[in-house]
């Protein structure tokens, strides 16, 4: 990871756009995942937390220059999430995960899943 105060290892957790709106959870600063961030031609996106954010960001209140180089690419950060949110435990980032697209991998099944709201047609 660089692109901070210095380079760091962080735990980076993989996530559908979807992924806050089922915590009910909203960036203090920035915005969150919208539907096409993770698609083929997007520019790479990522969340922060906020201990990552003032730690080793330095806590910028405009996030339009602020960009992380994760496992040699280039993401925008886009917003910054509450303080003591860390799910998965001990995440620093999130990033938008390709669940039905173009790097889709057969062998590759190792999702863990959290779900919220009512399922269709059930009384």
């Amino acid at each position: 990871m660089s692109g901070a105060s210095q380079p760091t290892r962080s735990r980076v957790a993989s996530v559908s756009p979807a992924f806050l709106d089922v915590f009910g959870v909203q960036p203090i600063l920035g915005r969150n995942f919208n539907k096409d961030d993770g698609k083929k031609g997007s520019g790479p996106t990522v969340l922060v937390s906020h201990g990552y954010w003032r730690n080793q960001l330095g806590s910028p209140q405009d996030l339009g220059n602020s960009r992380l180089k994760i496992d040699r690419t280039i993401y925008d950060v886009i917003g910054v999430l509450p303080a003591g949110f860390r799910f998965p435990q001990e995440s620093d980032m999130w990033v938008p995960a390709d669940l039905g697209g173009e790097n889709q991998s057969w062998t590759a099944h190792n999702y863990a899943a959290v779900a919220s709201g009512a399922v269709a047609g059930s009384d």
